[in-house]
């Protein structure tokens, strides 16, 4: 039965419907309708002296009334402009009108109110050029066995840049974009755009520069006799240590050790720490080359010296003293191991004997 009443005429009320369609469609694009429409918001005719600071909205909201239900899907290239001629420094503040909005000659609608936001805020500061070096980013680690040795060169070394006097007179320098080292056996030749991020509104010139960074395979050099020198910061202490000299292994760049073979830096030892008293450390060597000694406690030892002299006994230390060692490298060389890794350092002090001579206090084992 419902089949039959589907069915039955089908071509008579298919015709219906389709008339009802058009007749529905043609009175529905007689008719007025009003739509909320996004138009685009452009600043035109800014002076060339001044640029935009901070954001200001991409587009507005407005309300449209036009012919036809379909409005919306129909209206095309509406947007709003507003002409900074004249504007100057600080401010800028204007209510947004109907009349801003463009309508194509095509288009018979009308702007019938901005909706969001009603008011034009921006603020203009003047255009500042100023030229900033770059410095070269870098990610990842070369070949194992191999590492990055000293300055990248940089072409241009300096960029130009351009932007509110605000922001760009608080740039000292620039970065690149990360470079890869990932894997390298000899030097990294790139080019790189300048990193601008969270610079607002700024360019440069060029945008890319550049960048050489040097590679090299890392190598290991024995110093035989490394002088060690012990300093306690004080004409009241004479102090005498062993050993003089130690064997320093090297680990680093061929290019940054040259030299170091026949005039060696000396092993520099802060003894301000220390008062009289004899002293036994252990030295300590951590995987970044930093070198500390820590004291222990003291053993039983015989003087050095067996002068007839007054004898002061030194108490000892109730914790480990800790002594910083400098060791001036080159920056990518660094100790690998010192041998012996045991020192004795022995803080005497002078004093006046009867007879008006000074005399050296030897501290007691």
């Amino acid at each position: 039965m419902l089949k039959r009443i589907l069915f039955e005429n089908l071509f008579a009320k298919t015709l219906a419907l389709v008339v009802s369609l058009v007749l529905w469609f043609y009175v529905s694009e007689q008719q007025q309708f009003e739509e909320r429409f996004m138009v685009p918001l452009s600043l035109e005719n800014i002076p060339e002296e001044l640029t935009l600071l901070g954001e200001v909205p991409q587009e507005v909201e407005v309300l449209v009334r036009g012919q036809g239900r379909f409005l919306r899907h129909r209206v095309r290239g509406l947007y709003l402009a507003v002409d900074l001629a004249g504007a100057s420094e600080g401010r800028y503040i204007r209510r947004l009108t109907p009349a801003d909005v463009t309508v194509p000659l095509e288009e018979d609608v009308e702007i019938l109110d901005i909706l969001s936001p009603g008011l034009l805020k921006a603020e203009l500061d003047r255009v500042a050029i100023r030229s900033v070096p770059v410095i070269p980013t870098t990610e990842s680690e070369p070949a194992s066995g191999y590492a990055r040795v000293g300055s990248p060169v940089v072409n241009p070394e300096q960029v130009m840049i351009r932007g509110a006097e605000s922001i760009v007179s608080g740039v000292n320098s620039l970065r690149t974009e990360p470079i890869s080292l990932a894997g390298a056996t000899r030097m990294v030749v790139a080019r790189a755009r300048v990193d601008l991020g969270g610079l607002e509104r700024v360019r440069c010139e060029p945008e890319q520069v550049a960048v050489a960074l040097p590679v090299e395979k890392i190598e290991t050099m024995t110093l035989a006799a490394v002088r060690v020198e012990v300093d306690a910061d004080t004409v009241q202490w004479h102090l005498r240590w062993q050993p003089e000299e130690v064997e320093v292994i090297l680990q680093g760049p061929v290019s940054l050790m040259v030299g170091l073979r026949d005039s060696p830096p000396a092993l520099s030892v802060d003894g301000r720490a220390m008062t009289v008293g004899r002293y036994f450390f252990d030295l300590s060597l951590d995987r970044r080359g930093k070198i500390t000694l820590v004291s222990r406690e003291p053993e039983p030892a015989l003087p050095d010296t067996v002068d007839s002299v007054s004898v002061v006994e030194a108490p000892p230390p109730s914790e480990p003293i800790t002594l910083q060692v400098s060791f001036d490298l080159p920056d990518g060389v660094r100790p690998s191991g010192i041998n012996p890794a045991r020192f004795h350092i022995v803080v005497e002090a002078w004093v006046e004997g009867e007879a008006g001579e000074d005399q050296l206090v030897i501290p007691a084992s």
